[in-house]
């Protein structure tokens, strides 16, 4: 098998706003990580920059989440929102995220906790702290739950 037939050939279909919203629940908090690395951080100023970033990066996730919440329906048993993607179709591999009844309450919860979370820190801490603590709201927001074996 060559490089170019591992590459997913789809052709590109608009995805509904609210399935995009799952994927940016997960990496906004993983990208807001990343950029608070370069932040400068040694005069106060910076530092208050950093708290600045590390709170809207938190909001927005707050936001897309309260926008999920008002176009949620409860489906028992099945997903409201869901994403998939093929990822390496050679090894059987795929990018899966769901939201069903339970989750959806729970990745509210979370996301309100992680803008509580930035809000009480102390104003000394280092922006590690705050890409940490994006890291881990990208952690809990996007849990791997392995899918059942079609072995």
């Amino acid at each position: 098998m060559t490089l170019l037939e591992a590459i997913p050939t789809t052709t590109a279909t608009p995805a509904a706003l609210p399935t995009l919203l799952l994927s940016a629940l997960i990496w906004v908090p993983a990208l807001g990580a990343l950029a608070l690395l370069f932040f400068p951080s040694r005069t106060e100023l910076q530092r208050q920059r950093i708290r600045s970033f590390g709170i809207a990066t938190t909001a927005l996730v707050l936001a897309f989440a309260v926008f999920m919440w008002y176009g949620f329906r409860d489906q028992s048993g099945t997903y409201a929102y869901e994403e998939t993607r093929t990822w390496l179709s050679a090894i059987g591999s795929s990018y899966h995220l769901g939201v069903d009844g339970v989750s959806m309450p729970l990745l509210l919860m979370s996301a309100f906790l992680f803008l509580f979370a930035v809000l009480s820190s102390s104003r000394e801490q280092s922006k590690e702290y705050l890409a940490l603590l994006l890291v881990l709201e990208t952690g809990v927001n996007g849990r791997c739950r392995p899918s059942p074996c079609s072995c």
